[in-house]
């Protein structure tokens, strides 16, 4: 018995270490098994291999078991990732039940819930902020100042010049020094444009200190032949405004036969309201003909002191209203002044232009005071 009890023992023995060595093996052997990858780390490696930073994605899980996923990404990057996400899902057995879209005023979100093939849910939040538009400067505040009646003193024109400013210079036709004066202006970089004589209410047509004068009582024809005469004399006009014209700026149908010939060479119109009665402007802005109004009579008192206020009622208007126009003319007193003057305009914020920049859009309603004719 003492026998057969030893050797009972020492086989419980040998059971005993075996049964305490098989836990190691066991756990021996599970590490060496490989571990299959869950739904978060295999959408991780898919969003990953898709060019996707890392850095972009967070995760977490939450008390039910249900990763949640949020991706930060622009929203063009986002619609050319769609597609080959929804591949790389379907090659790994995970289902896309549902999609949904929210746009917020920062951002897009799209949010997928995605159920993986052991059924496993994930949540994916796509966020993708909205790209901030670039902010527009503030539209430039601008005057322009027209200096009418050139075509009888090239000294006008290269004191014009001389102010090294974006004047535009208004030349009559069939005036002495009309060519010359064109020629002289365009050299110095100025814009031109055509003084048109247009018939006044307070003077008789042959009162007209220019030749090629449209008259009421003139036929169609005859209107256009005249308004074309007198662009020959200045070819390189970019516009026109009327010299005098008072009585003619008053009616509609004249306007009209005019308009329609600048509106076919491609010309703007200035109305330099030498009367409150004036149609010119209104009937500019619905015919589709790039148009302004002057707002400013610059020098309808010769006085330096005189003309020096208007042109800072000239900058007040175009501060306020966006832009204004003004005219005045090549009397020395004018020139001394604008020469001495025309640095006011930095002081009020607003930039001096040539009158084609002002007349691209139509402006607010135009002034309704008249001057005497220019």
């Amino acid at each position: 018995m003492r026998k057969a009890s030893l050797s009972f023992q020492g086989l419980w023995v040998i059971f005993l270490i075996a049964c305490s060595c098989l836990p190691a093996c066991r756990r021996k052997e599970q590490k060496a098994l490989p571990i299959e990858p869950g739904p978060a780390e295999i959408l991780t490696e898919i969003l990953v291999g898709q060019g996707l930073d890392v850095k972009a994605i967070s995760r977490f899980q939450d008390a039910s078991g249900v990763w949640h996923f949020k991706v930060e990404l622009g929203e063009a990057a986002y619609l050319a990732l769609q597609p080959r996400l929804e591949a790389e899902l379907a090659k790994a057995a995970a289902a896309i039940e549902k999609k949904e879209q929210s746009r917020e005023k920062d951002a897009v979100y799209y949010l997928w819930q995605v159920t993986g093939k052991n059924r496993e849910s994930l949540r994916i939040l796509f966020a993708c902020p909205l790209q901030a538009k670039p902010v527009s400067p503030a539209p430039k505040k601008r005057a322009a100042i027209i200096v009418d009646d050139l075509g009888y003193s090239l000294e006008a024109i290269q004191s014009l010049a001389s102010l090294k400013r974006p004047v535009t210079v208004s030349i009559l036709p069939f005036a002495p020094l009309t060519e010359r004066s064109a020629e002289l202006a365009r050299d110095a970089g100025l814009e031109m444009m055509l003084h048109l004589p247009l018939e006044s209410l307070g003077r008789g047509p042959q009162k007209s200190p220019a030749g090629g004068m449209i008259r009421t009582g003139m036929n169609t024809e005859q209107i256009r032949r005249n308004v074309e005469a007198c662009l020959e004399q200045v070819p390189a006009a970019k516009g026109v405004n009327n010299h005098t014209g008072s009585k003619v700026t008053e009616d509609q149908e004249m306007m009209r036969i005019i308009l329609e010939v600048l509106k076919d060479r491609g010309l703007y119109f200035i109305d330099s309201r030498t009367t409150r009665n004036s149609v010119a402007f209104d009937l500019a802005v619905r015919m589709g003909v790039p148009s302004a109004s002057r707002k400013v009579f610059i020098d309808a008192v010769e006085s330096e002191g005189a003309i020096r206020a208007k042109l800072e009622e000239l900058f007040r208007l175009a501060r306020e209203k966006g832009s204004a126009v003004g005219i005045c003319h090549p009397r020395d007193i004018t020139l001394r002044a604008l020469q001495g003057s025309l640095g006011l305009a930095e002081r009020f914020g607003v930039e001096l232009v040539f009158a084609s920049e002002i007349a691209k859009k139509a402006e607010a309603a135009p002034s309704t005071s008249s001057k005497k004719e220019s």
